[in-house]
């Protein structure tokens, strides 16, 4: 072999060697990139892996007395999960994906769920939570702000009205400062982030005493169906919840048939524009598309606000009058956050 010859295949070999040598520092730099919360330089602390003892808010047991009940009572068995831990001047540690959010699991009992990827508590971390049940909700257009623990989505309850009008929408946040004392459960007690609506349709006589009737149909018409909602945390760390309702979009309406009471979530809004009919018979003479007037509510408020309750209470008289009252109240009172870890 001529000395050209060996000196293009020395050439070729040690640009074979650059070409290999430069493939292998881009491999390491995308490994670093894809390293998204690194985790602390230090033990975990005693029972380690993060879990959470979920509830939901409970109504008034009696006068001045709060309760919580397990979410699992709300039929919810899995919600998403972002977190987030900070120490002085280190790195702050994200628990599992930056712009996800991480699915838990309800384990054995009623009220304690687990993380399906586990996360790890380090001592003298402060970590905060951001929950939403249940998991797979149906969320969209999801944004996490991991410097102002500001986690944002779209939510569209359009299908929900038509095959479940009970669906529950709940959200929760929490924060905590671990030691090596610590249990591994965090304590988390969701909110209700729909509003809702209970209608009660009664009759009367001419004196007003309760007399039979019935209803065969409850419409209400014009229900905005999608909004966008940014959970985060105010300054008691409780959990602060801003829903923008978008009435551009597409409306929806709600049916019952046959009962004389009917149950909605709704997802929050102005009602100003809602219409609600009637179909019902009383003293023998059968009505159809009644209107009521929902004006006359008294203090019926325009807007309707994430976790309350509104009672629509509808007396129907001789000759069709029909009086309208509404009533509201907190869904339920538990306040949120600001949770330690039991130990």
């Amino acid at each position: 072999m001529s000395r050209f010859g060996n000196q293009k295949n020395d050439r070729l070999m040690k640009l074979e060697i650059r070409i290999a040598t430069i493939m292998l520092c881009a491999a390491l730099a995308l490994g670093t990139a894809c390293k998204k919360h690194p985790i602390p330089d230090e033990e975990p602390a005693q029972n380690t892996s993060v879990g959470f003892r979920a509830k939901s808010q409970a109504t008034w047991v009696k006068s001045g007395t709060k309760a919580t009940k397990p979410l699992s009572e709300f039929n919810i068995t899995d919600f998403g999960e972002w977190g987030i831990a900070r120490k002085s001047e280190q790195v702050p540690y994200v628990l599992w994906d930056n712009n996800n959010l991480a699915e838990v699991r309800k384990s054995g009992n009623t009220d304690v769920f687990a993380p399906v990827s586990p996360a790890y508590w380090f001592n003298g971390f402060t970590y905060k939570f951001i929950a939403i049940a249940p998991f797979s909700s149906g969320i969209s257009d999801l944004g996490i702000n991991a410097t102002t623990d500001v986690l944002s989505f779209t939510f569209n309850m359009a299908e929900k009205y038509v095959s479940d009008q009970a669906f529950d929408l709940m959200g929760a946040v929490a924060e905590s400062t671990a030691s090596a004392t610590s249990s591994s459960s965090q304590d988390l007690t969701f909110w209700h982030l729909l509003s809702k609506i209970n209608i009660a349709v009664s009759f009367v006589d001419a004196s007003g005493a309760a007399t039979s009737g019935s209803v065969s149909r409850i419409c209400l018409n014009n229900i905005d169906s999608e909004a966008i909602y940014t959970i985060g945390f105010d300054a008691d760390k409780n959990i602060d919840v801003d829903c923008i309702a978008d009435a551009e979009s597409s409306q929806a309406s709600l049916t019952f048939t046959d009962s004389e009471t009917a149950t909605m979530h709704i997802v929050p809004q102005n009602i100003s524009d809602f219409t609600l009919y009637l179909d019902f018979t009383v003293e023998g003479i059968t009505y159809s598309d009644f209107k009521v007037n929902l004006s006359a509510g008294g203090n019926n408020p325009q807007t309707y606000n994430y976790n309350e309750s509104y009672n629509w209470n509808i007396t129907i008289g001789p000759k069709a009058a029909i009086t309208f009252s509404v009533s509201i109240a907190d869904w339920n009172t538990e306040n949120v956050g600001d949770e330690v870890i039991i130990s």
